[in-house]
């Protein structure tokens, strides 16, 4: 019941602190607006069916310095993605970078309008089928409407706080040897500042098996993206500095940074950046808040939820 009542009561909080926000900036809902998200939730265009249509986004490769030419085993392709990092947790970490400056583009999916046949009274139909499941716990249309009201408010406010927001991030490029302790760490260390060839080392002893055999390569990543303590790890190294031995959640790690840029965003990541940044807003504008909780979630919420078991499902 605890559970369940934090993740309501979380949302409850975020809602208003959104809400507050929205009203200092001006920030508003029209019941037109309302009516139109409400009717894509259920994949209702009367104005015509979002199509898929192709558009250019830019995407940028780095020219490799001297310095990291003699970096990167010659064996190595940097235009190659490396494997999945075993320590990333949310993204997985981008390509390494080609030897040339040149910038190309993917293609991207956005929506374009054409005729649909679905009608308004099948709309209707699916919105009062909804009503009919939810209604023996208490939840009305209207109350639907309002989840989606504040979705639509919290969209409204991220493109607000993010407007700001260039489609480019600082990242590094790295590579890393992971073992199980620190004493190994240390002897690992050691050996490359004998002299000995990062990459040989890890394909020998890494245990991270996603890239040992590509030298350790992790490929470009940004912050928010790896454990904290590999992260802060990573970012204060000078490109070609070899760290000391660094733990984190998988173990530990030796890291070696191959480049540290600003480097532009494709249409997914600028994404994924901008809902980021707006999470640690939010964040920060609860905590401000300084809202006061009081302890009395056992009493009110069920053990189990009363959703119908399909509508859990589903959701």
């Amino acid at each position: 019941a605890s559970y369940v009542g934090d993740v309501v009561l979380n949302k409850m909080i975020e809602d208003t602190v959104i809400a507050q926000e929205a009203e200092r900036r001006g920030i508003t809902v029209s019941p037109e607006e309302l009516d139109e998200y409400f009717q894509a939730a259920f994949r209702y265009y009367p104005n015509g069916t979002p199509t898929a249509t192709i558009t250019p986004t830019l995407g940028i490769t780095s020219t490799l310095s001297s310095q990291q030419m003699t970096l990167v085993p010659p064996t190595v392709t940097p235009t190659e993605a490396p494997a999945t990092p075993t320590l990333a947790f949310t993204e997985t970490a981008t390509p390494a970078p080609a030897e040339s400056g040149d910038v190309t583009a993917t293609p991207t999916l956005e929506p374009t309008a054409t005729s649909t046949p679905y009608t308004e009274e099948g709309y209707r139909g699916q919105v009062q089928t909804l009503v009919a499941q939810v209604n023996p716990i208490g939840i009305a249309e209207a109350d639907i409407r309002d989840i989606f009201y504040y979705q639509l408010l919290r969209e409204k406010v991220t493109e607000a706080i993010t407007a700001d927001l260039k489609p480019e991030q600082e990242q590094v490029w790295a590579r890393h040897i992971l073992v199980e302790d620190e004493d190994t760490a240390k002897e690992i260390k050691q050996r490359l500042d004998d002299g000995e060839d990062f990459a040989a080392v890890a394909a020998e002893v890494s245990q991270d098996t996603s890239n040992k055999d590509s030298g350790g390569d992790l490929g470009w990543f940004s912050k928010g993206q790896m454990d904290a303590g590999f992260e802060e790890a990573a970012f204060s190294l000078e490109v070609g500095q070899i760290s000391d031995p660094v733990q984190s959640a998988y173990g530990w790690h030796i890291i070696q940074v191959l480049g540290h840029e600003v480097r532009p965003l494709d249409g997914s990541a600028f994404q994924t950046y901008k809902t980021q940044q707006f999470n640690d807003w939010l964040q920060q504008a609860v905590t401000d808040a300084n809202v006061q909780r009081y302890d009395i979630i056992n009493s009110v919420v069920p053990t189990e939820p009363d959703i119908p078991l399909e509508l859990q499902t589903n959701g």
